[in-house]
């Protein structure tokens, strides 16, 4: 039972004098010691309802944001991996998720939330990294998009990845939008290179 947000349930110096039949109490105060249990007036009403868990908007996002971005990029690559080879364009294609809108409650307040994947971004594995628009034109793959890259060198060892930079923002209805920094999403690829050699032959 809650006495005006004084939980009576718990151990406290706060004690029940008495309760009367409606649910009224008169409370005391025990110090402790030889000065006893001093009464507090005047008598408290019945408290009509418990109190309640604060809650925390932020938190409430991001546990939203999180179950939303949960997929990784999926990227077909050209030439496919294992077929890497210097000299020639890899091409990185890949879908991007269309941008996201909510409408979340946190406790008694309501939350708009928009989400987007705001670039893609391609680690080469040679030391390069390119950041393209998340857009279908630019992410097309091979012949016509716009993530190519040519490798100079051989390498058996490199490795692709692939990555939605996401953007998430957030509001209490009616005020100013607020950043939600969240992780990519990665997906990274083993691709080896190769390197085509000349060779004269009779």
């Amino acid at each position: 039972m809650s006495i005006h947000g004084i939980n009576a349930s718990a151990v406290t110096q706060y004690v029940i004098l008495v309760q009367y039949a409606n649910g009224d109490v008169d409370i005391g105060f025990d110090a402790g010691g030889a000065g006893g249990i001093v009464a507090i007036g005047p008598t408290l009403p019945r408290c009509t309802s418990e109190p309640t868990s604060a809650t925390d908007p932020m938190a409430d996002v991001y546990n939203y944001v999180m179950q939303y971005i949960h997929d990784p990029p999926t990227p077909q690559l050209n030439p496919r991996a294992g077929d890497g080879v210097t000299g020639l364009d890899t091409y990185v294609g890949v879908a991007v998720p269309d941008d996201h809108t909510a409408s979340l409650t946190s406790g008694a307040t309501t939350l708009d939330v928009f989400i987007e994947v705001s670039a893609v971004i391609v680690n080469w594995g040679d030391g390069m990294v390119d950041s393209y628009p998340a857009t279908s034109t630019a992410l097309a793959g091979y012949p016509n998009g716009f993530a190519a890259h040519v490798y100079e060198t051989s390498e058996t060892g490199l490795s692709l990845s692939v990555s939605y930079d996401w953007t998430a923002r957030w509001r209490i209805v009616g005020g100013s939008w607020e950043f939600l920094a969240v992780p990519n999403t990665t997906t990274t690829v083993a691709y080896p290179v190769s390197e085509i050699v000349s060779v004269l032959s009779d």
